[in-house]
């Protein structure tokens, strides 16, 4: 696969999803995923990185959490100023189902993650495979505590956003990050 071929199908989605799919629920939020997993093989074609079906899966399951704890936000945004959603085909009365589907979709993620942790592959790259069971805790818990705040109303920007400034977000990612260094 070559680059201009990833960048031509991602701008061929984009341009689907600005002009149709952004106004269908449920349909929008995995584009939005679809578009993000996108991005993560654009980078594996443009550096010669093989992208392993592990991360494309993980990948799809956490920015779909992502995108669909955005809608639920901006559902319970409007519940609360009264105002009616703009041109995205959800309802006020979508918001729980919304949640529902974006954590199961988060912890599918973390499943991914324990699965990969099982597989073969892991132990060509790491000379500690076990020491990643560690991450596990940390990714669930980032993930939980996202869907906390926006459970309590504090989440009003694009999630990944929020997780840049949120002290939660920069912890969980240095522990990751320290947890696989110490696996290589």
């Amino acid at each position: 696969m070559q680059l201009a071929e990833v960048v031509i199908a991602y701008k061929a989605i984009t341009l689907l999803y600005s002009t149709v799919l952004k106004r269908r629920p449920i349909l929008d939020v995995l584009t939005l995923a679809a578009l993000h997993a996108i991005r993560v093989i654009a980078g594996g074609v443009a550096t010669r990185v093989e992208v392993s079906d592990w991360l494309l899966a993980l990948c799809a399951f956490l920015f779909a959490s992502l995108a669909m704890l955005k809608r639920y936000s901006d559902l319970r945004l409007i519940a609360a100023t009264g105002s009616m959603p703009a041109g995205r085909g959800y309802k006020v009365e979508d918001a729980d189902l919304l949640r529902s589907f974006g954590v199961a979709a988060g912890t599918i993620a973390v499943l991914v993650f324990a699965l990969y942790l099982n597989s073969l592959k892991v132990t060509q790259f790491y000379s500690s495979p076990r020491m990643l069971w560690l991450i596990f805790p940390v990714l669930l818990y980032w993930l939980m505590h996202m869907w906390l705040l926006a459970h309590r109303g504090t989440v009003t920007d694009d999630p990944i956003i929020v997780a840049v400034t949120e002290p939660a977000s920069w912890i969980a990612a240095l522990a990751i990050a320290a947890i696989a260094y110490a696996a290589i």
